[in-house]
């Protein structure tokens, strides 16, 4: 008898240690994360995924992804080619920083910013991507969120210093 209750708290304690890796490593398409849910890319985050990917291609209604991005995209350094961490992207209603901020979000350790916020476009938004030492503008207003489906692919890759 003893024995059996043995193996069976060694069994629960496996099980119990198991369970607790896998919401450790838990990532953004597991089913933890909600259509409805808030998520938002902070720094030193490394739970994103496909960086330099129109993430939006997944993350919308109706798509594979278990969060419905409003923004996302990514942060490249000045060449372009490495990924900038912990940068900080900022929405602005109208065509200059000096119009009321709308939101601020992190970059996280893989270059990647996204969030579910609601974000209101309808009037165009200015972006700004802040690094260390550069604050990049764009030079038009944004209607969309989906940043990777046109950085990268018809125009240069986002990027700051």
């Amino acid at each position: 008898m003893s024995r059996l209750v043995f193996v069976l708290f060694s069994l629960s304690l496996f099980l119990l240690s198991c369970k607790n890796k896998v919401k450790e490593n838990i990532d953004i398409d597991t089913p933890e994360y909600t259509d409805t849910s808030t998520l938002i890319s902070t720094y030193n985050s490394t739970i994103s995924h496909n960086t330099g990917e129109n993430c939006q291609k997944c993350h919308q209604k109706g798509g594979n992804g278990k969060a419905w991005f409003q923004v996302s995209g990514t942060v490249y350094d000045s060449t372009k080619q490495n990924i900038f961490p912990n940068a900080t992207v900022y929405l602005y209603d109208g065509l200059n920083n000096t119009a009321p901020l709308i939101a601020s979000i992190e970059v996280d350790s893989l270059g990647n910013f996204y969030t579910t916020e609601d974000i209101h476009f309808e009037k165009g938004l200015h972006v700004e991507v802040a690094g260390f030492t550069l604050h990049a503008k764009m030079g038009s207003l944004i209607y969309k969120g989906s940043c990777n489906k046109c950085h990268g692919v018809t125009t240069n890759r986002i990027w700051t210093k």
